[in-house]
């Protein structure tokens, strides 16, 4: 991300979290480093596992076949395809949680680096994942940039999931429930000068028409996960 003051911020939020030194890590640990922990932000184990499972349905994953995360933070989302056989690529802009992911999926291939310039040779990936990273993105430019780049590197008829989607007609009502769930005096003082990115569906739409992508968008409904009802997911297939 660019280095405004509110994307340092975030930056500095990410980098404490991975600083993580104990050696047995498990996917509620990771999970609660990706800040899926409190309030309307909390994702149980199971409703995770289900969630990751639907994704690898979805995207039709075979065990030889490479997925990249952008955005891949503690490698939550990726664990579950790692013990599955998956190759798994990963970036992000934190040192350490690409770190932190390195030590837990050996094998793996992750590197720190923006979103917008992603260091893989054109028509690498067979599918790639991003997990409620879009709403950190400093602007809509930055977000289009990032799915141009996801296109370069993906394969033809390979599958994208941008997950986790702020819903740009639900953002008021999503303010107002995490502020409510965690306190507004706190939510001020976390989030007061720190800015989520809301899409508008449509502009998912046309930006997939640009780049030959078919687009599908599909609203959450994950048990447990309260911010699961301002989100939708966006699937892409390279045509």
């Amino acid at each position: 991300m660019n280095s405004t003051d509110a994307q340092v911020s975030w930056k500095n939020i990410w980098e404490k979290k991975g600083n993580v030194t104990a050696e047995n890590v498990t996917l509620e640990d990771l999970i609660a480093i990706n800040g899926f922990e409190t309030g309307a932000g909390a994702f149980p184990v199971e409703s995770w596992l289900q969630f990751v499972e639907e994704i690898k349905i979805e995207l039709g994953l075979l065990d030889d076949q490479k997925l990249l995360e952008v955005g891949c933070g503690s490698g939550a989302f990726l664990f579950p395809f790692f013990n599955s056989g998956i190759i798994v690529h990963g970036i992000d802009n934190s040192g350490s949680l690409v770190n932190l992911c390195s030590r837990i999926m050996k094998g793996g291939v992750f590197k720190e680096t923006e979103a917008n310039t992603l260091p893989f040779n054109e028509n690498t990936f067979d599918a790639v994942v991003s997990n409620s990273v879009f709403q950190y993105f400093p602007s809509l430019d930055y977000s289009e940039d990032v799915i141009r780049e996801i296109s370069r590197i993906l394969k033809n008829k390979g599958k994208v999931a941008l997950l986790d989607i702020n819903d740009s007609e639900k953002e008021q009502e999503s303010i107002s429930i995490r502020s409510e769930k965690i306190g507004a005096e706190k939510y001020d003082r976390l989030y007061g000068n720190l800015k989520h990115l809301y899409y508008n569906k449509d502009w998912f739409f046309a930006i997939s028409a640009e780049l030959g992508f078919n687009c599908t968008i599909k609203d959450q409904n994950i048990f447990g996960y309260d911010n699961s009802k301002f989100r939708y997911n966006v699937f892409l297939t390279k045509k």
